[in-house]
């Protein structure tokens, strides 16, 4: 066929490529007006009937699956020329053969396909459809990075007829089953295999049974093993090879029982704890016993098996790099006062070895979290030595800490890992407790003597990398482990102590922004500005650390977000780097217009390293219920309970799965706990539970249980009001709370009328505008609902005031006003701590008055110049956070400018961590479903339709007419 011709109602566009099933087209379903994959039996089989039967089983076997990862079936169809068709969704992206033969697939980017394609099998196997054709060309990974699985040209529905002729074995010969080659009767086991060929292609860039002719495969696939799967990819985790290693079990008795099975394990290698019981093997297993195990138990080795995956002396021994050293923990001996040190000694160690000559230090968080998590023996030579195999480190330290009388001796051992029989140097130094860090660089000096040929230039620089006060050097580390507790503000007040007792103290500025982001602090921007001024005290990784964070609190997120990646193509490893590349991604991206999903990566690549990463867990969690992964959210909700049971966020993530499980006994509890808990325990839980488990009802009910008049928690009521739609409700609220004579909640008020979310009257809008001619910043500050931040000023308070005055004389249409009030604004001085916020809130002022007036090309070309490039601590204000112009660039992409930039921008509304944005959610749900409407993605149009109408299940009965609509309209899309 030729592009331009017509079949039925679909027009060629171009051949796609042949297989032995089928010969595929891309074509325009003319009807829909969408393009589709069309796919026709090969003339040379079209004639026969049993490949017209296998043909039409394809369709009905796949075309009864519904699910994410299986590709989905419009239509079957024949020509009026008797030549049976197909038409299926054509997907945008690369089949995993291509990808295969031009890259190398990290352990993530395998992990994440498998468990999708794993996903897909389960559901496949539960309607007892067996693929029978599992191979590369066969899986497409789309652009937006899921899996298709492709082709059930062969597939088989168990117990029906088999249309194929005795003895005929289907399927491409390098992923057949055994069952297969001795063409016997198949089950979903067969696709087990398969799927364990595919894995191990994936990460070993070649499948297992390799040979120059079918049969020499064949004989292969019956009677050899697979070669080992570490010789040609040897950073792959046990775990992973146990699995692989299971699918590819001779015996299909000996496989694991299920395809869900494999998923929960794949679930538990993305470091996503999982309660779901994961039976490796059946009962009669000869090989695979060892393997059953419970999912809890399965997931927390999987979770941890990029960082440890134990083995025997000298197998890794090829791969271990000779300049790296680990610092493993010392043994402490004598005063229990300084029993801080045996782990604390790793990050010292660490940072006076790193960088002398050509060696660098193993992250000292991945030592610290292999111990801990593998109940090492330091004291054991032998352990001590596996451990550096597994980090493959070339060199470790290993010592201890005596303390007698107020004096202390160190005593160190280094060891090369492929000889530690006997060690390569052993040092010991001694001096007062006092002098501690004294000590520790005659320590390092007198393992580095003699072995490194430029150590003594390094070592002066060295002698300064950390503070030289004992104190201040043992608040830091408390406030460390603080802060992998999630306990940020009691680890806030560690590091305050620490750069009291050393002003100089760059890692603890440094650690101390860290912390206060998490608490909306005083001092997020300038902590890091002050480690920034002492970073000559820093080896030059942590000042690459450093500049990535004083770029983001400064809002300068685009620019972070590339030396973050910048750095980690120098420290792959590097947990801190990782962690704040998933911050500037997870908190900026929504408000760029581009995905949140972009911030899984690093974030599992640090549960990866450190399971127990609270930041990241966190995190994660909350992405988790954003996509209904209800099982992976409860596995990361009870994690957390048990690492860090005194956190107000894993409170937080309980709440979310609780809610976003509809658990009504778990939502109980959850309640109980709240009551006795400070006010912001229960903010942060119902803020969660409103914008990642998308259930503002539920957040409401917990708000009800506050026994606090806390502002920041009265903030809330309203927010939810307006969010269902109970506009009544709000303006009974509104009317209670201006009797206080409180400016916060008039600039609120402000921000509410103007935001296009409520239908304000011009009464309301005067109203307010009065009450802001008559607010002082003095009075807005003194009344403000959170800690004030030090950007915060008066003068950016003032320049807060006109900006809202400007809004409100424009939805007044008083223009000529609003205008000079603009002027005003963009001749103030600028706010070197707030990014863009000046110029963002000037062109989105702009903006509004060129829509208004009808001019929407020429206020999108305004929008578009608005950057959002703001520190993160500063969106608690509505200015900085953009919301109301971020919507408005949706509404003008969507009428005059790019749909699918339209599209991201009213997602991000549903994805982000923003209060402000939480207004927008049910008009973001009305556009997304509007725009799935036109694009014929019934399913997407159902579900952001569903989401609207659950937002506004109480709302007000002016809004019945609009409710009541689009649930006619997804009700039509049901049918």
């Amino acid at each position: 066929m030729e592009p331009g011709q017509t079949v039925a109602h679909y027009q060629i566009i171009k051949r796609l490529g042949q297989g032995g099933m089928g010969v595929v087209y891309q074509a325009r379903d003319t009807k829909l007006d969408r393009v589709v994959a069309l796919k026709f039996l090969p003339p040379h089989l079209s004639v026969h009937d049993e490949a017209n039967a296998r043909f039409i089983r394809e369709a009905k076997a796949a075309s009864a699956l519904d699910h994410a990862n299986i590709c989905t079936i419009y239509e079957i169809g024949e020509t009026g020329e008797g030549e049976l068709y197909i038409a299926m969704a054509f997907y945008e992206g690369t089949p995993l053969d291509a990808l295969l033969r031009r890259e190398t697939l990290s352990i993530d980017r395998v992990v994440d396909i498998a468990a999708q394609l794993a996903s897909a099998l389960e559901r496949a196997h539960e309607a007892d459809i067996v693929h029978r054709d599992l191979k590369p060309a066969n899986i497409m990974l789309t652009d937006r990075g899921e899996v298709k699985l492709l082709d059930f040209g062969l597939a088989k529905l168990t117990g029906a007829t088999n249309i194929t002729e005795t003895g005929t074995t289907l399927g491409t010969v390098s992923y057949m089953s055994p069952e297969q080659v001795h063409a016997e009767p198949l089950d979903h086991r067969t696709d087990l295999w398969s799927f364990g060929v595919v894995v191990y292609e994936m990460l070993a860039g070649r499948v297992p049974f390799e040979g120059a002719t079918a049969p020499v495969v064949m004989y292969g696939i019956l009677d050899k093993p697979p070669s080992p799967l570490t010789v040609h990819r040897p950073d792959v985790p046990a775990p992973l090879v146990q699995l692989v290693e299971a699918c590819l079990e001779k015996n299909r008795d000996d496989r694991p029982e299920s395809a869900g099975a494999l998923r929960d394990a794949l679930e538990g290698m993305r470091g996503v704890p999982t309660s779901a019981p994961a039976t490796w093997a059946r009962r009669g297993a000869r090989r695979r016993n060892r393997l059953i195990a419970g999912g809890v138990a399965l997931a927390s080795v999987a979770a941890v098996a990029l960082t440890m995956s134990w083995a025997r002396p000298g197998e890794t021994g090829a791969d271990l790099a000779a300049d790296q050293v680990a610092v493993i923990p010392f043994t402490v001996r004598g005063s229990p006062e300084l029993g801080y040190l045996g782990e604390g000694i790793v990050d010292l160690m660490s940072a006076k070895l790193d960088g002398a000559g050509t060696l660098t230090a193993v992250n000292p968080r991945v030592i610290i979290a292999a111990v801990n998590r593998n109940a090492v023996d330091i004291g054991d030579p032998a352990a001590a030595r596996r451990l550096a195999q597994e980090l493959r480190a070339g060199q470790y330290v290993t010592g201890d800490i005596l303390e007698v009388g107020g004096r202390i001796r160190l005593t160190a051992f280094l060891y090369e890992t492929r000889q530690a029989d006997a060690p390569r140097r052993q040092a010991t130094t001694e001096g007062h407790a006092d002098e501690l860090f004294d000590v520790i660089d005659g320590l390092a000096g007198e393992l580095l003597a003699g072995s490194l040929a430029d150590t003594v230039h390094r070592m002066q620089a060295l002698a300064t990398v950390t503070t030289a006060s004992l104190p201040a050097a043992k608040a830091f580390l408390e406030g460390e482990r603080l802060l992998r507790g999630g306990q940020y503000r009691e680890a806030a007040a560690a590091y305050d102590r620490a750069v009291e007792l050393d002003s100089t103290f760059a890692l603890a500025f440094y650690r101390k922004s860290v912390a206060a982001d998490w608490i909306d602090a005083f001092d997020v921007r300038s902590s890091a500005d002050r480690a920034m001024r002492f970073a000559d005290q820093l080896a030059p990784r942590d000042r690459s650390l450093l500049t990535g964070l004083r770029l983001r609190r400064h809002g300068r997120n685009t620019e972070a977000e590339q030396a973050y990646r910048a750095h980690l193509h120098q420290y792959s490893d590097d947990i801190e780097a990782l962690v704040q590349l998933g911050e500037v991604l997870f908190h900026d991206n929504p408000r760029r217009g581009r995905s949140l999903t972009e911030a899984m990566d690093p974030f599992r690549q640090v549960t990866a390293l450190e399971p127990a990463n609270l930041n990241a867990q966190i995190h994660l969690a909350r992405i988790e219920a954003l996509a209904e992964s209800t099982r992976a959210l409860r596995g990361t909700a009870a994690y957390l309970a048990e690492v860090a049971p005194e956190s107000e966020r894993a409170l937080e993530v309980d709440a979310i799965a609780a809610y976003g499980s509809g658990d009504t006994v778990q939502q109980r509890r959850v309640r109980e706990q709240l009551r006795s808990k400070p006010s912001y325990y229960l903010w942060y839980a119902s803020h969660g539970v409103a914008r990642f488990a998308r259930d503002p009802h539920g957040a409401a009910e917990l708000l009800a249980t506050r026994t606090s008049d806390a502002p920041i928690l009265v903030m809330l009521e309203p927010n939810l009001d307006v969010v269902r739609g109970r506009y009544g409700d709000f303006r009974r609220f509104m009317a209670g709370v201006r009797d206080r004579g409180n400016p916060s909640w008039d600039v609120f008020e402000a921000f509410v009328l103007t935001s296009g979310t409520y239908r304000a009257t011009n009464q309301e809008l005067e109203s307010v505008l009065a009450r802001l001619d008559r607010a002082t910043p003095g009075a807005l500050l003194s009344t403000a609902w959170l800690p004030p931040y030090e950007d915060l000023t008066p003068r950016f308070i003032a320049f807060e005031l006109d900006y809202f005055r400007a809004l409100l004389l424009i939805h007044l249409g008083r223009v000529g006003e609003a205008r000079r009030a603009i002027g005003r604004l963009a001749a103030a001085d600028s706010f070197p701590g707030l990014g863009t916020t000046q110029t963002d809130a000037v062109h989105g002022l702009e903006t509004e008055i060129l829509y208004r007036e009808g001019k929407l090309d020429q206020a999108l070309a305004r929008a578009r110049r608005i950057a959002y490039e703001v520190p993160h601590a500063a969106t608690v204000r509505p200015i900085s956070d953009g919301a109301r112009s971020r919507f408005l660039r949706a509404e003008l992409e969507l009428a005059v400018g790019d749909p699918a930039v339209a599209k991201n921008y009213f997602v991000g509304f549903d994805d982000s961590w923003s209060f402000w944005d939480t207004y927008y959610r049910p008009l973001a749900y009305q556009r997304l479903g509007e725009i799935a409407e036109r694009g014929k993605r019934r399913d997407e149009a159902i579900t952001w339709y569903t989401r609207l109408i659950d937002t506004w299940r109480d709302g007000d009965s002016v809004l019945a007419p609009l409710r009541q609509e689009i649930a006619a309209r997804r009700d039509a899309l049901r049918r």
